[in-house]
């Protein structure tokens, strides 16, 4: 393979690892963190980055020691058996559904607010949020090709959206009040962790990237670098557009706002602006963050359950859509969970399908003597042992504090 075939599929993977975080999951990072200041935020996120690196390139090794490049259900039962295979299915299963209703959840807000700020119209969050998974759930319903169609072009929307709410909000950051920016709820921090966890959650795709380069580990190391990478550099911009543009304290504050409210945060953005285009840019974003992310992980739980389902002739496709989007739509339309601690949830449920599953199977790996690996994670025993035990306090945070 040659360089600039190398360089192409690089490029193409570190994309598609971006394209898979850079959606619902960054609205969270600013409302959890609202109470950590930007300095704790930008340290924090910096260490949550290092993590997701350790569990991919773990992921990786693990991937890597079979040459037929299994997926997650079928190295979790070459690895850790019966069991280990059941706990990975149960753990996809509860995943994929937190992340539907924190995406129903959130596009609720968001269509409910902007709907009353632009038409002044009190629109009920619950009926925005049944009505969204409707719409787009078809496309769901309708298949794969439909799903990608779709997601291509508002996916592709979306970034130039980014693009336009850089060069609307910029120019409004106070870099005064970042740097002097300060903690003044330090319990959220215990939030801010597993959300943060959560949007780094580019590795459940790590399987196929593996299968699409056929097992090429320079090609994967750069990938996974420079994807990650890219992730961090968004998140820090929408962090600091947020802390430089909202203060912590006083009217109109993080302080004043409702923290699991992703409508009201954009709302407060366009009020402290001053700018009724802000807003409406911002809830373009924010709206085709969520709708990328539910059709993704909405066609993942949709394909999820058609191939663990018995088969059947009789109306399956939409037997499995009932299926997929009905518990989530429920809990939607019948609970007050908030946004944060849904996403928080999740990346609990994440924490142990890629930190603490990978960590134990790359142990099991290297204890075999006749095993072959073609891959080693840096750090020896060092970096699972640091992996297991972040999966663990990421679990006991989500436990124990939301």
């Amino acid at each position: 393979m040659n360089k600039k075939s190398n360089l192409s599929k690089i490029l193409g993977c570190a994309l598609f690892i971006t394209g898979c975080s850079i959606g619902a999951g960054m609205l969270g990072i600013p409302l959890a963190s609202a109470g950590l200041g930007y300095g704790t935020t930008v340290l924090l996120m910096l260490i949550i980055w290092s993590l997701s690196l350790a569990t991919a390139f773990l992921i990786v090794e693990v991937n890597l020691a079979d040459k037929s490049h299994l997926h997650y259900h079928s190295f979790a039962r070459k690895t850790l058996g019966v069991w280990g295979q059941l706990i990975t299915s149960c753990t996809v299963f509860i995943f994929l559904n937190l992340l539907l209703i924190a995406y129903m959840q959130g596009a609720g807000s968001i269509l409910s607010v902007g709907i009353e700020s632009l038409a002044g119209i009190n629109f009920p969050s619950k009926v925005a949020s049944l009505i969204f998974t409707v719409l787009f759930g078809i496309f769901i319903y309708w298949g794969t090709r439909a799903t990608d169609l779709v997601n291509r072009g508002f996916g592709s929307l979306k970034f130039v959206i980014l693009v336009l709410v850089a060069f609307l909000t910029i120019p409004q950051v106070n870099i005064i009040q970042l740097v002097e920016s300060a903690t003044y709820m330090p319990s959220s921090l215990w939030l801010t962790i597993p959300v943060f966890f959560l949007a780094f959650g580019f590795q459940p795709v790590l399987p196929s990237i593996v299968e699409y380069v056929e097992g090429n580990t320079y090609i994967l190391k750069r990938a996974i670098i420079l994807g990650s990478s890219i992730i961090f550099i968004i998140y820090l911009f929408w962090q600091t557009i947020s802390f430089g543009i909202i203060p912590a304290t006083g009217p109109d504050s993080f302080a004043t706002m409702d923290q699991d409210s992703v409508g009201q945060f954009i709302g407060l953005v366009g009020r402290v602006i001053g700018s009724t285009s802000v807003e409406v840019v911002l809830n373009s974003f924010a709206l085709l963050a969520i709708i990328t992310s539910f059709l993704t992980s909405g066609l993942s739980l949709f394909d999820f359950l058609r191939d663990t389902l018995p088969k059947s002739k009789n109306n399956r496709r939409f037997m499995i859509a009932i299926m997929t989007f009905l518990p989530a739509l429920i809990f939607t339309v019948t609970t007050e969970q908030a946004f944060t601690h849904i996403l928080a949830y999740a990346g609990a449920f994440l924490a142990l399908f890629v930190c603490i599953m990978p960590a134990i199977m790359v142990y099991k790996i290297r204890k075999n003597p006749t095993q072959a690996l073609t891959f080693r994670t840096w750090g020896g025993l060092i970096t699972p042992a640091i992996v297991l035990v972040s999966g663990v306090v990421i679990i006991a945070l989500v436990i124990f504090t939301v």
